[in-house]
């Protein structure tokens, strides 16, 4: 099934700058990937905790089949981090995918 959106081909401008890209299975393309800190509350009364959520932000046709649990990998040329799909949000018409992700555990020895 092939995807097409009203933007999609004006998709590619907006990940230009971009440093970072995403590689799922075989396909490496440039994404918007950014961490950001919110709150999560435990039971009341009582506090909460802080938790950095790492997001990534896709052309939704250049990863049609992607879904929880696949795992992928971002780099920004420097750095490689590996990550699993934990949900994912279509943004819009649908051309672009918001993907909430969380790193890879590392196994203990």
């Amino acid at each position: 099934m092939s995807l097409a959106f009203t933007l999609d081909a004006d998709i590619a401008l907006l990940f230009t700058d971009s440093p970072h890209a995403i590689t799922v299975g075989e396909v490496t393309e440039p994404c918007l990937f950014d961490e950001f800190d919110d709150s999560v509350m435990e039971g009341q009364p009582g506090g909460g905790q802080m938790i950095t959520i790492p997001r990534a932000t896709i052309q939704t046709s250049k990863f049609p089949g992607i879904k929880i649990g696949d795992e992928l990998s971002i780099s920004d040329g420097a750095e490689t981090r590996d990550f699993v799909v934990w949900n994912h949000q279509r943004i819009d018409d649908g051309a672009l995918t918001l993907l909430f992700i969380r790193p890879v555990e590392e196994e203990e020895s």
